[in-house]
């Protein structure tokens, strides 16, 4: 295992990362690592450079299995994944977040910008705002009130971001036949029968859903 913290820059970044690898590189207080693996490699190689920030751009982030990626980033906390987007919104970031990612960054920033985000980051923070940790604590919660399995939470985010059947069967890498099977499961957990009205759950209030348990 590596002495300090790392930064490990995957994917097509923006050029303000080569700004912040020479910044740091002349600094030493932080190693800076390009990584060209596949997504189910990249966490594998990050376990060996603990702690570290590893920043990935919009498509590269959208390959990895979300159910690997949640599992490894919770399982190992020291893992930060920062993701450069240019979709600057709130449920952008709660996706994020619900997905293990501590914050995204837009390609926009300056490399000072950058460079605060990962000091931020290191120390234990979030790089979003606060309007979208609210939302993915909502989220959260509500998950956990109906009861929702891993997947089904996977699964219902997907719909909520209005992905057709097959394109969520692509996204989680598993068939269309199991994306239906998962979403009758959550129709009966949250007390609905089509997907825009388990979409809107995300909106229903503490005490109704606390009369559909």
């Amino acid at each position: 295992m590596s002495e300090g913290p790392h930064v490990v820059l995957c994917g097509n970044l923006s050029p303000k990362w080569l700004g912040l690898e020479q910044i740091l590189a002349r600094s030493q207080s932080t190693l800076v690592t390009r990584c060209c693996l596949e997504p189910d490699q990249i966490l594998s190689r990050c376990h060996l450079l603990v702690p570290c920030v590893v920043v990935v751009d919009d498509e590269l982030i959208e390959k990895f299995d979300f159910g690997a990626l949640s599992k490894g980033l919770f399982s190992n906390p020291s893992i930060h994944v920062l993701v450069e987007t240019a979709e600057a919104s709130a449920e952008r970031a709660e996706h994020l977040l619900r997905l293990g990612c501590v914050g995204m960054i837009h390609k926009t920033a300056s490399t000072a910008q950058a460079r605060r985000a990962i000091r931020v980051i290191l120390d234990g923070e979030f790089w979003v705002g606060r309007k979208a940790v609210a939302g993915a604590l909502r989220t959260l919660l509500r998950e956990a009130r109906f009861r929702l399995t891993v997947r089904e939470a996977e699964i219902l985010a997907l719909v909520a971001r209005g992905l057709k059947n097959s394109q969520i069967a692509n996204q989680l890498c598993i068939s269309p036949l199991t994306v239906r099977w998962h979403l009758r499961s959550i129709y009966g957990k949250i007390g609905t029968h089509d997907r825009a009205s388990a979409a809107a759950s995300k909106a229903v209030p503490a005490k109704q859903a606390a009369g559909s348990d």
